[in-house]
Formats: C-alpha cells, structure tokens, sequence
C-alpha cells in the first residue's frame, strides 16, 4: 500500500487557459466577418497578381480557395462566403481578359467550381470552427469547475488541520492507502511519500483495542454500517493517544465495495480531560462518604452524653417517688 499527502493539482495550466481563451476570442461575425471576407480576397488577389508575375502565368484559384478557408475560420460563414464571391469578381477584373465576353467554357466551370467550393469550404470551416469553439467553452467550464473544487479543498484542508483531524482514503480493490500528513502526525509518524502497510499499522494499534478495531472495519467492509471507533496508538516515545476514526465505504454499481474513505482525529487531550473529570468525580465521591461516615460518627458520640444527662433526672425522680 502507498500513501501520499496533500496532494497539489493544476487540472489546466494559466498559460493553456489563457491560449484558449485568445483563440475563442479572435473570431468575428456579421459586419466584421464581411468586412473579413473582403480584406483576404483582395489579399489574395494581391497575391496572385504577384505570383502571376514571378510564375508568368495563371496561379488558378488555390489562393483564392485558402482565402475562403481563412476569412471562414475567422469571420464564421459570412466572412467565408464574402471572400469567395469578392474573389470571383476580382478575379474577373485581373484575370480573364476581355471582361464576360472574355469567358470561355473552361473559365466559367472553373468558376463555379470555385464558388460551390468556396461556400462549402466555409460552411464546413465555420461549423468545425464553432465546434472548437464549444469545445474550448467546455474547457474553460471544466477548468473553472476544477478550480472552485480545488479552492474548497484547500479549505477543508485547513479547517481539518484546524480541528486537528487528518483524512485517509483506502483503495480496497488495489490496496492503495492515502494519508494526509495529520494522519501521519496522529500516528507518531513524520509525513512521507509511503504509508506503513495495513497488518503493521494495525500492530501500531494498542493491544487492548486491536481487535475492536479489526472488526469495526471487517463489519464496514460487509456493509453494517460506517466505521465509528475511538482506539489507541502507542508512539514511538513510548506516550499513549487517543485517535477517533470514522470513515464509509463506497460500492460500484453491483455492491462490491471498492474504496473507503474517512477521517482520524486526535482526542488525547479530550480523552485526559475526561480521566480528569472522572478522577475529580471520583475523588468528590469518596469525600462525600467520609463526610457521611464523619456526620454519623458526631451524631453518635453527640447522642450519647446527651442520653446520659436526661435519663438522670429520670432517675432521681424515681427513687424519690
């Protein structure tokens, strides 16, 4: 069995949180996304027209088609769709010479296919776009959530520490045993990576209790109810303390049990207070039966010379009669 203390967890780092929320957030829509659509097909058009001069000759609509895809990815549909049909026109301005009466039959079915793939390339982008969007919300949803339970955690954790209670969690299917460093500290332990195994920690547990406590965790396990059991820990330096233990058990879906977890607080000084109150009690006791015993004793050797005195009178009066 292995044993861990307070363990620190970061479920999404700050600087991943922060790239997430950047990307969710450079994305436009309506007037923005048009005016988004426009801005990458004229700079796409600028593009071929330099790379026309470099190649001399037709580049054909790959950049066009990527200017699609981009002002898609960014501005939603309408950014996509206005970068495709601006494309087409200015295209149509640079390219095809002799304006419509220029276009012959390849042209316009390369057009088309332009168009119909430009519209499907950013209605395709646009979806994937808000499906990683939604995603990157979930995200953040989930990292928020994990760090509101890791904000309470740390809370429990001080107000256990506070009250001098520790929590422990035993993994009863694989055997893997989780203290905190109150739990070890209970047991006369420094805090570690590994916790004693369970037959020596049950020989750490006095004698006398030993076997209360075997069976308070057998009848756990078997389901007649939760652990509930003060006991005993002799330390190392030889002193006595009081642990409570208190813990449940928790089964799958088919009632095996597969894990307990609970909590162990020292009650020493709670256990000394009460051997106080019963010595105190106890000593009250005795000194009320010595003053009982006291009081009867006055009481008789008061009656006696008091008897005395008036059965003389008595006495007298008799013989005289």
């Amino acid at each position: 069995m292995t044993s861990q203390g307070s363990a620190s967890r970061t479920p999404i780092s700050d600087r991943a949180r922060t790239e997430l929320t950047h990307a969710r957030e450079i994305r436009f829509g309506g007037i923005r996304g048009l005016a988004i659509g426009v801005a990458a097909a004229v700079a796409a058009v600028v593009a071929k027209l330099l790379l026309s001069e470099v190649a001399d000759g037709d580049t054909g609509y790959i950049l066009l088609v990527a200017a699609a895809i981009g002002a898609a990815w960014v501005g939603g549909i309408p950014g996509g769709v206005a970068a495709t049909l601006v494309g087409v026109v200015l295209n149509d301005l640079f390219f095809v010479s002799g304006g419509v009466d220029g276009f012959t039959s390849l042209e316009i079915w390369r057009q088309a296919l332009f168009v119909v793939t430009g519209v499907a390339a950013a209605f395709l982008v646009s979806s994937r776009r808000t499906s990683r969007d939604r995603l990157v919300a979930a995200l953040a949803d989930v990292s928020s959530l994990a760090d509101e339970i890791q904000s309470r955690d740390r809370r429990l954790e001080i107000m256990l520490a506070a009250s001098g209670t520790g929590f422990w969690e035993w993994d009863i299917t694989s055997g893997r045993l989780t203290w905190s460093d109150a739990i070890f500290e209970q047991s006369g332990l420094e805090p570690a990576a590994e916790a004693p195994d369970f037959p020596t920690y049950l020989g750490m547990i006095h004698e006398a209790d030993r076997g209360r406590f075997t069976s308070a965790i057998e009848a756990a396990v078997a389901g007649n109810g939760d652990l509930d059991l003060q006991f005993r820990l002799p330390w190392p330096d030889g002193s006595e303390h009081w642990t409570h233990g208190a813990g449940r058990v928790f089964r799958d879906d088919s009632g095996r049990p597969i894990r307990m977890i609970g909590t162990g607080q020292d009650i020493t000084d709670q256990k000394q207070l009460e051997a106080d109150r019963d010595r105190l009690i106890a000593d009250e006791r005795r000194a009320g039966e010595f003053r009982e015993a006291f009081i009867d004793v006055i009481s008789h050797e008061l009656r006696t010379p008091i008897t005395t005195i008036l059965a003389r009178p008595r006495s007298c009066h008799a013989r005289i009669a």
